[in-house]
């Protein structure tokens, strides 16, 4: 932690599994191109993933340490990729390529941890890889059975991949479900507005909502701006 550093930590510069001071004012922001390189050439973590190797709950713990330490910088990555994705396309776009690297290498630390699968997921159908995307989300799931969530980005991820049926059938099985999630009917009724460019069942999605929430003042809304523009 940075609590004892008093005075310094504005100067505290992350670098993947610890601070330098620097000259400079870093707040505690991480040095991304130093940190990856650490994190992938610096530091062997030797067995750190190897199933054969046995580790008790402290060594557990730290192992968490380390694929947080993963995530955060590939999340600044990310972050400064969608800042220059108009200013500078090709650099954000290694910038995508580099933090999923990391994504996957935490995801292999703690394989059951939901958000890491999320954001390797999310990460692969940015860049287009959708099959690597699909079968992501797939595994998230099976993590996290009591979320409709994956089961949406999942239909998302075969939306972009061009296979409009996969991505109607998985909508359709989030909505069996959660059949009481707003977030679960918006996703779907975005879809085939969107999507689909159907009017008609996008109104009725939105009218089978209404039924069963009538108290819904922005579903009627829209609805009945939808309505209007048929």
């Amino acid at each position: 932690g940075t609590e004892n550093f008093a005075g310094l930590r504005p100067h505290l510069s992350f670098e993947g599994l610890l601070y330098r001071v620097v000259p400079y004012r870093a707040n505690e922001q991480v040095d991304t191109e130093t940190a990856w390189r650490n994190l992938t050439q610096v530091y062997r973590f030797r067995g750190i993933d190897d199933p054969k190797v046995y580790k008790d709950g402290n060594t557990q713990m730290l192992l968490g340490n380390y694929a947080v330490a993963f995530w955060n910088t590939g999340m600044t990555m990310r972050r400064r990729a969608e800042e220059l994705k108009d200013r500078d396309p090709k650099e954000a776009e290694r910038l995508k390529n580099a933090a999923i690297q990391l994504f996957e290498r935490a995801v292999k630390i703690v394989p059951d941890r939901p958000e890491g699968q999320s954001l390797m997921a999310i990460s692969y159908m940015e860049l287009g890889r959708y099959h690597e995307a699909i079968a992501t989300f797939r595994r998230l799931i099976d993590l996290d059975r009591r979320s409709p969530y994956p089961i949406i980005q999942l239909a998302m991820a075969f939306d972009r991949a061009g296979q409009p049926d996969s991505a109607e059938y998985y909508l359709q099985k989030a909505v069996q479900h959660s059949p009481n999630s707003g977030e679960v009917y918006g996703a779907l009724y975005n879809y085939y507005l969107h999507s689909k460019k159907d009017t008609a069942k996008s109104v009725s999605i939105l009218e089978g909502w209404m039924a069963k929430n009538p108290q819904d003042q922005s579903a009627k809304q829209i609805l009945n701006e939808l309505k209007r523009k048929r």
